[in-house]
């Protein structure tokens, strides 16, 4: 309840600030729920790593780009991971 009704304010980065691209697939104010997708240019499979997420602008313009995140010919492999 403290980001934007679409979460369109949003933003993703590295610990250093380096912006992350992401696509909200949905989000739910009513039920707290949402699904996003953040391309992190590389995992490094230790408990080291870790990304930031920031909201609360209210003036921040919907930054949520698919095409970021999922480019053309770039993908090895997705996993779907729930918890």
């Amino acid at each position: 309840d403290q980001a934007q009704p679409r979460g369109q304010d949003i933003r993703f980065s590295t610990p250093d600030g380096v912006p992350l691209p992401h696509e909200i697939e949905r989000w739910d104010p009513r039920t707290g729920r949402a699904e996003v997708w953040v391309r992190i240019p590389r995992i490094r499979g230790d408990a080291l790593q870790e990304i930031r997420l920031r909201w609360g602008n209210p003036d921040a313009d919907d930054a949520s780009r698919g095409e970021a995140v999922f480019p053309p010919d770039t993908f090895a492999g997705v996993w779907h991971l729930s918890p």
